[in-house]
């Protein structure tokens, strides 16, 4: 999706502090040559509280209030008990986040409240806890009542503001099990992520990812993932604009989505437009991929762009690169910096090749003078076998923001531009073969 365009002379859209922090740490499971590895059975606790009258509502049951507050001291405790080190160094840990808050089942006055608390993920300066709460009466069975994930940073109490290296845990002490859960770590921190960038465009702001090496994994997954999730989601609400069934592009459809909060004011910067085509062409999958991967050939079916080169190649199946689109209806031409990645994926067997692109901050691709910045949330190609051998089926999407669609829109309009490109990609391939 593209978001608000920033014109020359603005401050750079930069990430959130809350985005910084989450974007900042990685996952840590190994051994450190600064700090000695920990078992997490170390700093593992179980506490066990007594539901009082003052504990519950006049229905007799347990406030989850004061179930979460047990809850929170527990992990507070194994959080503290985690970062203790041997260098004397005072560390305290403050409390960032509570993820996967569930209340499985009330609990009444009387009840004895089992809360066991133990580390699920470690990352460089904070650390995940995952906290379980069981209900038992005096002479009854153990039942789950509530269990949650609470995020701690850990500071140096010298200096607030310094967050300090939180101890590694040692794999060989870890059950598979374990192993597992800290996997699971790293899929909720990337949850946290999206969460938190879905409340920012909300707010209007950046839509544009910071770049950050040590996450650079979990930048490109999110980038492929956030492709096909738009591309094959069907509560999407699409409408049709163009259907050929005989032709090169079947279908093109578009689908306005509002990111204002219900309540607040509609704001045009807000509204994003997916547009989505669907072609079918005579050429095989492989050969479509890459003639799509050669940003050298992007002109012979974009009309609206002017140039796309790679800038900076990070590895075999990914890069950033630049785009500069024309606005026939302004002097200032729009350019983007991107994240691109391109993989190839086996589906029950058969290949599928896909090419992602959104909009990524990096220090090498800064904004130049007289050129309006755009936005791009996940964008690009995703190819499949056709229904014969050595056909290709080929679905484009295309997220924008409203002001940035006028721009790419005002040259061929929302229902032509799958026809228009298609039509380009096939004339461009025919060429090739001849």
């Amino acid at each position: 999706t593209v978001s608000p365009p920033h014109k020359e002379n603005e401050s750079q859209p930069f990430v959130s502090d809350m985005i910084r922090r989450e974007l900042g740490d990685k996952v840590n499971v190994g051994l450190s040559k600064k700090i000695p590895p920990k078992h997490f059975v170390e700093s593992r606790i179980v506490t066990t509280e007594m539901v009082l009258p003052p504990h519950a509502n006049h229905m007799g049951n347990t406030f989850g209030g004061q179930i979460m507050s047990w809850m929170t001291n527990a992990a507070s405790v194994v959080a503290t008990r985690h970062c203790r080190r041997s260098d004397n160094q005072f560390i305290i840990c403050n409390l960032l986040s509570i993820d996967d808050v569930f209340f499985r089942a009330p609990s009444t006055v009387g009840d004895r409240i089992e809360i066991s608390a133990s580390v699920s993920g470690v990352f460089d300066t904070s650390l995940e806890i995952e906290a379980t709460a069981k209900a038992t009466s005096l002479f009854g069975e153990y039942r789950d009542i509530n269990n949650a994930f609470f995020t701690f940073v850990a500071v140096d109490t010298r200096a607030r503001e310094k967050k300090v290296e939180v101890p590694h845990l040692d794999p060989s002490t870890m059950t598979e099990e374990k192993r597992s859960q800290f996997d699971l770590s790293r899929k909720r921190k990337l949850l946290r992520l999206e969460r938190l960038f879905l409340r920012e465009r909300r707010q209007n702001l950046s839509l544009s990812l910071e770049w950050v090496v040590d996450l650079e994994k979990d930048l490109f997954k999110t980038n492929v993932s956030g492709l096909i999730q738009v591309a094959k989601n069907p509560a999407m609400d699409w409408e049709t604009k163009f259907v050929d069934a005989s032709g090169i592009c079947r279908k093109v459809e578009t689908c306005w989505q509002d990111g204002n909060e219900p309540g607040e004011s509609k704001s045009q910067n807000a509204r994003v437009l997916a547009c989505r085509c669907t072609g079918h062409f005579n050429v095989p999958p492989e050969k479509m991929f890459q003639f799509l991967l050669d940003l050298s050939k992007r002109k012979l079916y974009d009309v609206t762009c002017q140039n796309m080169e790679s800038r900076v190649p990070l590895d075999e199946s990914n890069d950033f690169v630049w785009l500069q689109i024309k606005d026939p209806n302004s002097r200032n031409d729009t350019d983007f910096s991107l994240m691109r990645s391109w993989r190839k994926l086996d589906i029950q067997g058969a290949p599928c090749y896909l090419i992602a692109n959104r909009s990524i901050i990096h220090p090498k691709i800064p904004v130049n003078k007289g050129v309006i910045r755009g936005e791009a949330l996940p964008s690009g190609f995703i190819i499949e076998g056709g229904p014969q051998e050595g056909t290709t089926s080929l679905v484009y999407t295309l997220q924008l923001c409203d002001k940035v669609a006028q721009v790419v829109f005002s040259n061929v309009g929302k229902e032509n531009i799958g026809v228009f490109m298609f039509r380009k990609i096939a004339k461009a391939l025919e060429r090739e073969s001849s």
